[in-house]
């Protein structure tokens, strides 16, 4: 991973980040990195270790903390395209639609059971019926004046039924 300016990285807890972020975690701890929507209801996406592709409304974060990169970008691979169906979706793929960016993940239903759902990365979910294409490979960059950093590169491997 390249060298991240110090004043862009912030020890916080998860349910104080402002999405989209990457957050990393703090040494010693065994949560592996996150993604952290936007949007209107916030989510919380484990981009690695043992729960890789799934996640949880942002507010029951509860004491998850890591140090937050705020502001972040998505960039995707063009040549890793897939159009989302209705199963065997790819866990943490982003899906961008003619208004909206979201990611794949699978979240607990009202009755615990295990569900994929679409979360906006920025704005509101996306229109139905709008033309839609995903990506199953896509990395997190800042752009800082003329300059460009990777901070997260993803890939998906894990699917999961919607």
């Amino acid at each position: 991973m390249a060298y991240i300016p110090i004043r862009l990285l912030r020890p916080s807890k998860v349910p104080d980040v402002k999405g989209p972020a990457i957050v990393f975690p703090l040494i010693g701890r065994d949560q592996g990195t996150m993604l952290v929507t936007g949007g209107e209801m916030p989510h919380v996406c484990f981009l690695e270790g043992t729960y890789v592709g799934e996640g949880f409304e942002q507010a029951k974060a509860g004491r998850w903390e890591g140090l937050a990169l705020e502001h972040i970008e998505i960039e995707v691979d063009q040549t890793a395209q897939f159009r989302p169906a209705l199963i065997r979706q790819p866990l943490g793929s982003i899906i961008r639609t003619g208004s909206s960016l979201e990611v794949i993940i699978s979240i607990k239903d009202g009755h615990g059971f295990d569900t994929a759902a679409r979360i906006p990365i920025e704005g509101t979910a996306a229109e139905e019926r709008e033309l839609e294409v995903g990506f199953t490979k896509w990395r997190a960059v800042i752009n800082e004046a003329a300059e460009r950093r990777v901070i997260f590169t993803y890939t998906s491997e894990k699917t999961a039924d919607m």
